[in-house]
């Protein structure tokens, strides 16, 4: 009989542990531990709130922590914000934003991280559910100043929805401390062939903080130069768009890994990477691999072929030396928003040029660079890497291609930013269908960034003709 009383107690505890919880209206003002399953916006919340405005706020100086997981939305309709404030703190195992369980429609999530806030969150989906969901969405926003870090696993996107990260001067770490094989990122999703598209915009850092940790890097090769198997998975499925707000700011994305490839990510067409508003997009960046004399930047490093360029504003890089043997080369490559001062001048530009894309790009050798981990700012002409010749062959935004006045399309190079002199290395007639465009060879520049500037540039090749009768 004892142990029987016993035994139902225990049963009775561990129910208790294991219940879930059910916010519409919470405000931590303390620090607070919630070991419980947590639902933010859910019509079993017995706070007096609304599941159709839930809120959950965490005041400055408090820190919540959960060692199971936070749902936010997870009922039909269920409009549902977790705000973190300036001076707080979150600690969660998993995070999801715009949970759809069943087939529930019109949840909308949001996380919102405001200025000097900061989270750390080892699981982390923007809208999940299944693929018959419509228009649920879910949105996260890092403030200047605030982070998320010790992420492990970051999963934004699901079918027929819409999935925002809105970064303001915040920053996105990834947990330096696991093996990059244990790190994966989703931007956007291929969910069971479904179409679902996210989108990353804004100023600030995603990455690792230790340059050595890089997802999708080939963890060995064979004799033959073929990859072995890779670290993790980084897949953009939707868009990263550095935006500068008006300001020359940039989104660093050199320190996240290599995205993954594949026909599905693009099937809209205009998924790829993006500047705008005076942003500079720092892409990621990819250790050559031996005895290889090309690689995709921005996408899968060992496609073949030019439609394995999927994503727009990625490109391929053909060197002329096919038996280059190298571990510590790096390409690094930086997409600048067209309105930007820094740019050197020269560049045809009026009513008649259309900027579609412009980059500088540069080869470097990082074998006497610490631990091979060193920023964009801080390369100098000691780490340039010479090449005979090279050239490059881009995926263009094909919107290029719809503008009437459009009637070429063409690739300039300066390659001495001192004297402004931008010649054209490349053409093509632009097509929606087949948005690429290749260059001529050409020898390294004399700037720091040696393959030197270059832009893809629609153009009104004859200018308007006028007929006097």
């Amino acid at each position: 009989m004892v142990m029987k009383l016993i035994l139902t107690c225990a049963a009775s505890i561990m129910q208790i542990a294991c219940a879930d919880v059910y916010y519409n209206n919470k405000t931590f003002s303390q620090s607070e531990t919630v070991n419980e399953i947590v639902h933010i916006g859910h019509a079993d919340a017995t706070d007096g709130g609304d599941p159709a405005n839930a809120l959950v706020t965490v005041k400055s100086g408090a820190v919540w922590t959960n060692t199971q997981s936070v749902f936010l939305g997870a009922t039909a309709n269920a409009c549902s914000r977790l705000t973190v404030e300036g001076g707080a703190s979150v600690d969660l195992a998993t995070l999801t934003v715009a949970m759809g369980a069943g087939n529930e429609s019109g949840i909308h999530g949001v996380f919102e991280l405001q200025e000097n806030a900061k989270a750390v969150i080892t699981n982390i989906t923007v809208v999940y559910g299944k693929k018959k969901l419509v228009g649920n969405t879910g949105v996260v926003r890092i403030a200047q100043g605030a982070s998320i870090s010790g992420i492990c696993s970051f999963n934004a996107g699901s079918t027929n929805c819409i999935t925002r990260i809105e970064i303001d001067g915040g920053t996105m770490e990834f947990d330096s401390s696991k093996n990059a094989a244990d790190v994966s990122m989703y931007i956007g999703n291929d969910y069971r062939g479904g179409y679902a598209g996210g989108v990353l915009s804004g100023w600030g850092k995603v990455g690792f903080s230790n340059a050595n940790l890089i997802m999708n890097v080939p963890t060995k090769v064979d004799r033959k130069g073929l990859e072995g198997h890779y670290c993790g998975q980084f897949r953009v499925y939707g868009q990263v768009i550095a935006d500068g707000k008006g300001a020359e700011r940039d989104l660093d994305f050199s320190h996240a890994g290599v995205p993954t490839s594949s026909s599905t990510m693009n099937r809209c067409g205009t998924n790829g990477w993006y500047a705008v508003n005076k942003g500079r997009l720092l892409m990621p960046r990819f250790p050559e691999r031996w005895g290889v004399n090309s690689q995709y930047i921005g996408g899968y490093p060992y496609g073949s072929s030019a439609e394995d360029i999927d994503l727009v504003n990625s490109f391929r890089y053909y060197f002329d030396d096919k038996t280059r043997k190298t571990s510590s080369t790096y390409i690094f490559a930086e997409l600048y928003a067209a309105d930007r001062e820094d740019i050197p001048a020269g560049l045809p530009s009026g009513s008649r040029y259309y900027h579609s894309a412009i980059w500088r790009i540069g080869h470097f050798d990082l074998s006497t660079a610490p631990n091979k981990n060193i920023r964009n700012k801080n390369l100098t002409k000691d780490y340039k890497a010479g090449f005979a010749t090279v050239n490059l062959k881009f995926h263009y935004d094909p919107r290029l291609a719809e503008i009437e006045n459009v009637d070429i399309v063409r690739v300039y190079r300066c390659a001495d930013e001192s004297k402004g002199v931008w010649t054209c290395i490349g053409e093509a007639l632009p097509s929606r269908e087949s948005p690429y465009i290749q260059t001529k060879d050409f020898g390294p520049g004399s700037d720091l960034y040696n393959f030197g500037w270059i832009a893809v540039v629609g153009e009104e090749k004859f200018g308007t003709t006028i007929v006097v009768r």
